[in-house]
């Protein structure tokens, strides 16, 4: 028993050294909460006026008790504040309070939301703080789509007194040790239109009433060229539409920017869309703060090429939107960028409007080649002898001039199986790859040394006298990293057929080939290199030599043979029925020269008598050697020629 007792009495004293204990500790934390409390109360009050601007008014009241505790008192507080005030903030003076407290006050001006965060960034900084990154949002909405005022901020007056603070301190009218109790939050109000809306130490305040779009996107096109189309996209829900049509449609009028179209929804949809052209960054972004009545717009785009690739470039690009004046709070608020193919980026992701960027002021890179006009590979076709293959690659003076030597020294041939040779124009440069061989042998070899996996081949089959018919087979392996970043208008495979030749069967042409004349031409979107087969005929030239030659020979045979008959002819022509060579003594009367004049010559010889009367003269003719050698060729003018005159026969040579 006497156990039990002295156990129940040590267990009422171990309760009231408990409770005792825990008395005093309450006691201790109400002393600490009050010491920690005490100092001057900072009261704000932030008037927002209709245009934006305003102003901040903050109060420091310190009471008489906390004023005893400073060395100098009020006095010395009001001091430091006039040696100490930092710019942009304005000092009220001090004036008394109730029960003896000193109140002391000050005004901080804007006429603008950047006014206001300029000078109390400035503000901050004097007091020390420096761990606060500013944010100050003031949207005053009277349109259409938002009535009200919104204030948001992440700093506290305290802050903004941190100065004051700090002068104290170094001035030594208050310990170190004390700083941290100097001051504490009192009340916060947010003013608008006279009436006073209670809030935060960190002003959060809204009262708009919103009637905004619920969905805007932004989509642009046109990235590395320097010229851009742009269109906004605005969901407004038919009910919010209905409140005030008239000024609805009015605020889409005002944003559709100069040469802009406006396309109202039908009767199954609820978007507008804004859609506009822009020559230069400048340019799109004052349109675009036109077609969201904002200033905040910003877009910019930079280019440099890599250290250790001269021919890729990594594009950098900003885009940002504002659509504050006009969507509502909870809109869905997008942009895309239309790219160039072969663009790949370090942020956002490719969606099917484009690649969706963050709305942020951070840029986003994208890594890519540049950007071709057009890529062209001929191939000159010879069924034998010399074939030629070019390919020309067109880029943009601008382009050009980015890419510098890197193009020229990419594409330069390693050896002597190819050449390059570069015109640069007003509005492009062309890059010429030429590869030359004896035959089509050579030139595939050639090309394949300089293009790997390439294939050039002429193969002749059926071929007759006349035609010769073969088969042209050509694979282009462009380089597919340098054509990454996109060929404008694509790239064309060509084949120049010879003179006279033509397309056999059509239906071995690639997909989309085209015919002009002797020339087959097929493009491409992608870098791929297609097949290229054609099956031609073309006149067999050295047979139709041939053919000639043979022809011509038997012509000159047949030529020949009638020159020399004509020839005989008219020889036998000239020489008469007797051969034309011999002369005869008279006519049947005995008197050789009967049908000259009538008068006998004087050396004529007397003609013979007769053998027997009645027997006629007997002719005799005479072969005078001298005057063969005397005689002149016939005459083509005339078929008979005329012989000189008989000389005399001597006396003995009658008969």
């Amino acid at each position: 028993m006497s156990s039990a007792i002295a156990q129940s009495r040590h267990d009422g004293e171990t309760g009231v050294a408990r409770w005792k204990r825990g008395v005093i500790a309450l006691m201790a934390l109400t002393v600490a909460f009050i010491l920690t409390a005490c100092g001057a109360v900072v009261d704000t009050t932030l008037v927002i006026k209709a245009d934006g601007s305003g102003s901040r008014a903050i109060s420091a009241t310190v009471e008489a008790d906390d004023l005893e505790k400073v060395d100098g008192g009020a006095a010395a507080i009001d001091k430091a504040i006039t040696e100490n005030i930092p710019e942009g903030m304005e000092y009220g003076g001090q004036k008394a309070g109730s029960d003896g407290a000193a109140v002391y006050s000050f005004t901080i001006e804007f006429d603008s939301q950047s006014d206001y965060e300029e000078k109390v960034i400035g503000i901050l900084g004097a007091g020390g703080v420096t761990d606060i990154e500013t944010e100050i949002e003031i949207v005053v909405a009277d349109s259409v789509f938002r009535e009200g005022v919104s204030v948001n901020e992440n700093f506290t007056s305290q802050d903004l007194l941190q100065w004051l603070v700090e002068a104290m301190v170094k001035s030594g009218i208050v310990d170190d040790d004390d700083k941290d109790d100097l001051t504490e939050i009192g009340k916060t109000v947010v003013e608008v239109d006279g009436v006073g809306h209670d809030s935060s130490a960190k002003i959060e305040y809204s009262d708009i009433a919103d009637y905004g779009i619920r969905d805007l996107n932004v989509t642009t096109d046109g990235i590395g060229t320097g010229a851009y189309e742009r269109t906004i996209s605005y969901d407004l829900s038919r009910e919010t539409y209905s409140r005030d049509t008239d000024a609805y449609d009015e605020f889409f009028t005002k944003a559709t920017p100069k040469g802009g179209t406006l396309t109202e929804p039908d009767e199954a949809s609820t978007v507008w869309t804004i859609s506009f052209s822009a020559k230069d960054e400048k340019q799109l972004i004052d349109y675009t703060n036109t077609a969201l009545n904002s200033e905040s717009t910003d877009f910019a785009v930079s280019s440099e090429t890599d250290a250790d690739d001269p021919t890729m470039f990594h594009t950098s690009v900003i885009d940002f939107v504002d659509c504050g004046q006009i969507c509502n709070e909870d809109a869905e608020v997008s942009s895309n960028l239309v790219l160039p193919k072969g663009w790949q980026g370090d942020n956002g992701g490719a969606g099917e409007d484009g690649w969706s960027m963050p709305i942020s002021h951070d840029p986003v890179v994208f890594d890519h080649r540049v950007q071709f006009e057009s890529v062209v590979a001929a191939a000159s076709v010879a069924p034998s002898g010399e074939n030629t293959l070019t390919i020309d690659y067109v880029l943009s003076v601008e382009n050009a001039d980015l890419v510098g030597s890197a193009m020229q020294e990419f594409l330069e041939p390693a050896s002597t199986v190819a050449d390059l040779s570069v015109d640069a124009g007003k509005k492009a440069v062309t890059y010429t790859i030429t590869v030359v061989g004896e035959d089509a042998a050579e030139t595939n070899s050639r090309l394949d040394e300089y293009l790997p996996g390439s294939q050039y081949s002429v193969v002749e089959s059926d071929s007759s006298l006349f035609t010769r018919s073969y088969s042209v087979n050509m694979i282009i392996a462009l380089p597919r990293d340098l054509l990454s970043g996109g060929v404008a208008d694509g790239i064309t495979y060509r084949v120049d057929l010879p003179g006279g030749a033509s397309v056999a069967d059509s239906s071995e042409l690639p997909k989309g080939a085209k015919i002009a004349g002797n020339v087959v031409a097929v493009s491409e979107d992608s870098p791929s290199s297609p097949e290229f087969r054609v099956d031609a005929s073309s006149p067999n030239i050295g047979g139709i030599i041939t053919l000639g030659v043979i022809v011509l020979f038997v012509l000159l045979i047949i030529a020949a043979v009638v020159f020399l008959v004509i020839r005989q002819k008219k020889k036998a022509a000239a020489a008469g029925p007797n051969g034309g060579l011999f002369s005869y003594d008279g006519d049947q009367t005995g008197n050789p020269d009967a049908s000259a004049a009538g008068t006998p010559s004087p050396d004529a010889v007397p003609p013979a008598s007769p053998t027997s009367a009645g027997e006629p003269l007997a002719q005799t003719a005479v072969l005078d050697e001298s005057a063969t050698e005397q005689l002149p060729e016939p005459s083509s003018e005339s078929p008979t020629e005329v012989l000189p005159p008989r000389p005399p026969l001597p006396p003995n040579s009658q008969q």
